[in-house]
């Protein structure tokens, strides 16, 4: 929200004006009403104090009268003389064998038989506390009114325990308790807190009703708290805030309590608030209009030098205007620094004139250097180009290299390894060539040794033959002998005949075995020929083997040169390679300088031109001055 300087004056003083005025009412409201709660306190404590003893007067006149009747003389007398005096209905007494006697009544007229006194809460209350009691209210059969009996223990007239009572009506008491003057809208109410019930009460409907019904904030053990206290309390009685005091009555089991609406009470400081607020809000608007007034006569001549700035400068920019100063308090010094800020203002703007005619031609010179140089930076750039595009190739090859380089070196030390595999085979080889020529040369001698063995077995086979022979004719000869012997002889013949068989037989199987060892002899001498064949192979193979031995060294010794030649150009290519990477990273370097450069170069020549045109701009600003 954009406001005038009056209008900021006038609405400081309206916010400091309420502030003072807020304030000087909440600290006299808050003043006002201690004073009315205390005031409320004081009406409601001394309302309960002479309320409590107006009943305390009331119930010891009754309990004075009380200990006034004697029943050992004519109790009928005294009975009636206390029911006289102290307006009471009657006075009676029972004792601990069930005896009863009532002054109101004649001996005709006593209670039927079945009457027991003990029964009865006089009694009991009597004799359970051992001192005067007062019970709460009843409804008297006789009279179908609310009373009450105040008792106590004594002494009967036969010796006997014993306890004397006064039944009186209440509802004249009630009453004259309910009509208490309190204030408008106020209460005073008697309450039997034994069962919570209300005793007195300035509103009749709620007599002798439970406490509940009134509010349901009064149960019985908020009474006992409420009591004890002493404080006033706020109680929501029918929707409405109500201040209720309670006050204990000594010698009883009632309380008196008395009770304020909360919002009569304080409708007069309420009234008091609102007069406070309304008069504060008149004087804060009159005080308004009364700055809003002086700010308007005060700062007139500030609004003369404001309509001069704004002719300066909503016109064409006359600065050889001036204000006349009038007056010599702080807007007469305002006005007297415009003009020499003017006069100031005057001289800048001729110099920048001057200024300006200069930045136009030094823009225009620069304008067209910056053409020149951004044609030539192309240029460079093209050639850096090219050479970058050069090195990247060339880099491509030597990485090239570098990789055969290594995969030469890498297949020369395969190449050392299988030729050193080879010579090792070959070692390997040779000592089994020669350990076969060494088990051919000991077959050789073994199949040697067959073959005289054979020679042996065939010399046994011949002694053999011949034995065969020799058994085959005297067989021959057996037979025949056997055959001249006759019968005798026949056993003979069989036997002769069968070694005959067996020795055809054996010369059979000899001759067999003669010729198998002919062939076995046979075999062996061309096993043995070949066996030295082989032994000869055997040896060449050596041989051979040794040379194949020297000529695997000597190619692996050209291998290793060969590999020690691959990995120093491998080495040699990757460090080109790294030379080449660093001067490849350099000519970007150089060529990305060359990009910025140019980019540069476009926009210094742009930038000569937007000079060129802000200097023209200045130029026009500068002529719309009247110098």
């Amino acid at each position: 929200m954009n406001l005038s300087l009056r209008g900021k004056i006038a609405l400081a003083s309206i916010a400091i004006s309420a502030t003072l005025s807020a304030s000087i009412i909440g600290l006299s409201t808050s003043k006002m009403t201690s004073l009315t709660e205390k005031e409320i306190k004081t009406k409601i404590v001394s309302v309960a104090e002479v309320t409590d003893k107006l009943v305390a007067k009331w119930v010891d006149s009754k309990i004075s009268v009380l200990n006034g009747v004697d029943i050992k003389g004519d109790f009928k007398q005294a009975g009636d003389q206390a029911i006289k005096s102290a307006d009471l209905k009657d006075v009676f007494y029972g004792e601990s064998n069930g005896h009863y006697r009532g002054a109101a009544l004649n001996e005709d007229e006593m209670p039927e038989d079945g009457f027991d006194p003990r029964t009865r809460p006089w009694y009991k209350g009597a004799m359970t506390s051992g001192k005067t009691i007062i019970t709460s209210p009843y409804l008297d059969d006789d009279t179908n009114k609310m009373a009450i009996a105040i008792a106590k223990p004594i002494t009967g007239p036969t010796g006997l325990d014993a306890v004397i009572s006064v039944e009186l009506f209440v509802e004249e008491f009630s009453k004259e308790i309910s009509e208490i003057t309190v204030g408008d809208e106020a209460n005073i109410y008697l309450v039997d807190k034994s069962n919570a019930t209300f005793i007195a009460h300035s509103k009749g409907e709620f007599l002798y009703k439970p406490t509940t019904e009134y509010t349901k904030e009064f149960t019985t053990s908020k009474l006992t708290d409420f009591e004890s206290d002493r404080k006033i309390h706020h109680v929501n009685v029918g929707g409405e805030t109500k201040l209720v005091y309670f006050m204990p009555i000594q010698s009883t089991n009632w309380i008196i309590a008395v009770e304020l609406d909360e919002a009569t009470e304080m409708a007069s400081l309420h009234a008091i608030i609102l007069q406070n607020v309304l008069l504060s809000i008149v004087l804060i608007f009159a005080s308004a209009l009364f700055i809003i007034w002086l700010s308007k006569v005060l700062l007139k001549d500030l609004h003369t030098v404001s309509d001069a700035l704004g002719e300066i400068a909503d016109g064409d920019g006359d600065l050889t205007q001036r204000i006349d100063i009038k007056n010599h308090d702080e807007i007469g010094a305002l006005a007297e620094n415009f003009n020499k800020f003017v006069g100031n203002m005057h001289g800048i703007v001729t110099r920048l004139s001057s200024v300006s005619t200069n930045l136009n031609i030094q823009a225009h010179d620069m304008n067209t250097q910056s053409g020149e140089r951004r044609i030539l930076i192309q240029n460079q750039q093209g050639e850096v180009n090219m050479v970058a595009t050069a090195i990247h190739e060339m880099a491509s090859a030597t990485q090239e290299i570098a990789k055969n380089a290594e995969g030469t070196a890498n297949a020369s030390d395969n190449a050392v390894a299988k030729c050193k595999d080879g010579e090792s085979q070959v070692v390997r080889t040779q000592e089994s060539i020669n350990e076969l020529a060494n088990e051919v040369q000991s077959a050789t001698e073994i199949i040697l040794k067959l073959e005289d063995h054979g020679n042996a077995i065939n010399a046994v086979l011949a002694t053999i033959q011949d034995i065969a022979e020799q058994t085959n004719l005297l067989a021959l000869n057996a037979a025949i002998e056997a055959a001249r012997a006759g019968d005798a002889g026949r056993g003979f013949a069989v036997v002769a005949d069968e070694v005959r068989i067996l020795s055809q037989n054996t010369h059979k199987s000899t001759k067999e075995i003669q010729e198998t060892i002919e062939t076995l002899r046979t075999t062996t001498a061309d096993a043995v020929g070949i066996m030295e064949t082989s032994r000869e192979l055997a040896s060449k193979s050596v041989s051979e083997a040794e040379s194949a031995a020297y000529n695997l060294s000597k190619i692996n010794q050209v291998v290793v040169e060969i590999s020690d030649m691959a990995s120093q150009i491998a080495t040699a290519a990757e460090e080109q390679a790294s030379v080449t990477d660093e001067i490849t990273k350099n000519t970007e370097m150089i060529r990305d300088a060359a990009d910025d450069l140019s980019e540069k170069a476009v926009i210094a020549e742009e930038q000569s031109v937007a000079l060129s045109g802000l200097s023209g701009d200045l130029n026009k600003e500068i002529g719309s001055f009247k110098l």
